[in-house]
């Protein structure tokens, strides 16, 4: 997976017109084969809903490393 991030607390307006960019540019054929040569595909989601899954696979990655950090010390 593949995915752009910017530096917290970057402006609202900024982060809609680098996603309006990406979405542009991945409607070109291009585009498109770059990310299959490198063993993706697009998705385009919102810049809200990256930051929603971004949030929930953390926290479900965390979770699984504290588990497997209290097996591992007994």
């Amino acid at each position: 997976m593949f995915g752009l991030l910017a530096p917290a607390n970057t402006p609202r307006e900024v982060i809609n017109k680098l996603y309006q960019a990406i979405k542009d540019a991945s409607k070109l054929p291009s585009f498109n084969e770059k990310i299959v040569e490198q063993g993706g595909y697009m998705v385009m989601n919102s810049p809200t809903d990256y930051d929603q899954y971004l949030r929930e696979d953390v926290a479900k990655w965390q979770k699984l490393i504290k588990q497997i950090g209290s097996v591992s010390s007994n």
